[in-house]
């Protein structure tokens, strides 16, 4: 996760042995039951996208100029730590792009995501709704 003086990453670290259950129909481990796969942004890809806590070094323009900042405060995958009471905080980013933690039962969005395979280009849109990407992969 990403917290205070820690670097984000994209690789598990090698003490744990981490096996994603959930998988597409056509995966090869698993239980091949997602026929379209989609799963929350977790705070370390977060990160590397331009956002994250919000701190004097990493200045206000970081945060506000990340492509992942919407408006609304919505729900990463990352799991946070425990409040003094015991209930789960799970990370967030906030309306200004800054990385959070909530309580878990705060009613937030979710904005799914979904990971495309190396070397995918865009063919053609810019993105929107009614003109989504079209893109072609490898």
């Amino acid at each position: 996760a990403t917290n205070a003086g820690k670097a984000p990453s994209l690789t598990c670290p090698s003490n744990r042995n981490v096996v994603d259950l959930y998988t597409a129909s056509s995966a090869s481990n698993g239980n091949k039951q997602l026929t379209k796969p989609a799963a929350l942004l977790t705070a370390d890809e977060v990160s590397l996208a331009g956002s994250g806590r919000s701190t004097a070094s990493e200045g206000s323009a970081y945060h506000a100029n990340s492509f992942l900042r919407s408006g609304s405060t919505f729900w990463l995958l990352s799991p946070s730590s425990r409040n003094s009471n015991g209930v789960a905080l799970e990370f967030a980013l906030n309306s200004y792009g800054y990385l959070i933690n909530n309580d878990v039962t705060i009613a937030r969005a979710v904005r799914p995501a979904i990971s495309l395979t190396s070397g995918t280009t865009v063919v053609s849109g810019s993105g929107t709704a009614t003109d989504p990407w079209i893109v072609n992969a490898p």
